[in-house]
């Protein structure tokens, strides 16, 4: 049973230090149902930073009093953060009912901020600062401080007496988790179903019959919003014209081709149909991988927080049951949003699309291969399946607004680095070294000391790579490079 705990829409997530009246609003669900709270004998809210434990607040049953199901409030007391430095801080929920203990969420706890106030900054009164940061200033300043000239050399004292041994120290707190390496993925790769004894022709986008199972065609596939890249291990025949096509939202051909990798997606381009050549007649390994652009600054990486507009289709809607999506409907006023890709590591979705009062319209979740996994109505979205990749909204256009949708990850689940690295569409490798070197030829030799190292193995290079920087050093009379 997956238990999530989540901040109601547009209720604060950071509070300033000594402020006890910031109240937040959070949302206790069991496998994406709101738990009933009125049940519960007590209910606990603990925080702790990357260190572990550091306290916990008991939340007054009589607070649920007037809420939706699922929530509660709960405000900072003037102890519950004293003396605690500004920073990035987690949160856990302890519920306990007839049954036992429940603690929300099952995985990771919640994140919020304690920021500085205006008397932090000010010099009437002494500031918390963090011990490393001390530290870290401490050193700044002694750097900048003028050398002296040396003054004589001292006379040497007397050997002291030999000291007690001295108590054993009590054991320091417990030091934080390592950086976990950034997952930079951000692809979708799928299978698609295909029909034999047919071609696409590149040039034109037509479907054509073929005698043989030589050739098998994908039907329409929808290409979802943000796309900077399709890749395919998809077969070409380089002496025929049979290959690939795009097509827009209405199936009209846009442009088509015959090489394993796609770039310059134009908006407006929403279906494709690909063709494999197998003389084996086998058609085995025909997959399709999808390059996103999920971010696009870096304020957006290291916020945990990114923006997209909605591309829409009117006269439509989606039925938050089925996933399908149904056209024509006659309801001018209902628009369909493509697809857009789920960030990895999302913790919350939240669209300004309007709901219609009544009927099944919403919204609706699939993972890779577009399969329908869940839907609802429309709201902030807090329970997202582990295998979902895809998400689409409908829009009830009551009121004149750009439809968005905004998407807001863990920010903590990588080193800061990394996500400096991702923002600047930049990757670090740190190659294994064997004794020996490489030629400008590409031929490989043993070194008889160590004066030479080369890769243990071929480095693949990433899509879309438009440099490769070195730190290796180089013996610029040799062969060796």
């Amino acid at each position: 049973m997956t238990k999530t705990l989540g901040f109601a829409y547009e209720t604060p997530q950071e509070v300033k230090v000594g402020d006890d009246e910031t109240t937040f609003t959070l949302v206790c669900k069991n496998d994406g149902r709101l738990v009933d709270l009125t049940t519960a004998t007590s209910i606990t809210v603990k925080i702790g930073n990357r260190s572990g434990y550091l306290r916990g607040q008991v939340v007054s049953i009589d607070s649920l009093a007037n809420l939706p199901i699922g929530q509660f409030k709960f405000s900072f007391g003037k102890d519950m953060l004293a003396n605690l430095p500004t920073g990035i801080y987690f949160l856990e929920v302890w519920v306990m009912d007839a049954q036992g203990t429940s603690i929300y969420p099952s995985g990771n706890p919640l994140s919020f901020t304690i920021t500085a106030n205006i008397e932090n900054s000010s010099g009437a009164t002494i500031t918390t600062i963090a011990y490393d940061d001390f530290v870290k200033e401490l050193n700044k300043a002694a750097s900048t401080i003028a050398k002296g000239d040396k003054g004589d050399k001292g006379d040497k004292g007397d050997k002291g007496d030999k000291g007690d041994v001295g108590a054993t120290g009590i054991q320091g707190p417990k030091g934080d988790t390592g950086d976990t390496k950034a997952d930079l993925k951000q692809s979708i790769t799928t299978t698609p179903k295909l029909i034999s004894n047919h071609y696409i022709q590149a040039s034109d986008g037509t479907l054509h019959e073929f005698p043989n199972n030589n050739y098998a065609v994908t039907d329409y596939i929808e290409l979802p919003a943000g796309l900077m890249t399709i890749s395919t291990t998809f077969t070409q025949r380089p002496d025929g014209t049979a290959g690939w096509a795009i097509y827009d939202a209405h199936k009209n051909f846009m442009r088509g081709g015959q090489t394993s990798e796609i770039n310059n997606l134009d908006d407006s381009a929403y279906y494709i149909r690909m063709t494999d050549y197998d003389l084996a007649n086998l058609h085995e390994n025909c997959a399709i991988t999808f390059v996103f652009n999920n971010f696009s600054t870096l304020d957006e990486i290291l916020t945990g927080k990114v923006t997209f507009s909605l591309e829409m289709t009117n006269d439509s809607f989606i039925d938050m049951t089925t996933g399908v999506v149904k056209t024509g409907v006659n309801e001018l006023k209902l628009s369909t949003s493509r697809k857009r890709i789920i960030p990895e590591h999302a913790l919350q979705i939240i669209t300004n699309c309007t709901p219609r009062p009544y009927g099944t319209e919403g919204f609706a979740i699939y993972d890779g291969d577009s399969n329908y996994i869940q839907g609802g109505k429309l709201g902030v979205i807090t329970s997202i399946p582990a295998d979902a990749r895809y998400i689409s909204f409908t829009h009830y256009a009551n009121t004149a607004i750009n439809p968005t949708v905004t998407f807001i990850y863990d920010r903590h689940y990588a080193a800061q680095s990394d996500l400096i690295n991702l923002a600047e569409r930049k990757y670090i490798f740190t190659p294994e070294l064997v004794r020996g070197w490489v030629g400008y030829d590409g031929s490989a030799q043993v070194s008889p000391d160590d004066k030479y190292k080369c890769s243990i193995k071929f480095m693949p290079i990433p899509l879309n790579t438009k440099k490769i920087t070195l730190n290796c050093n180089y013996n610029l009379a040799g062969k060796a490079g």
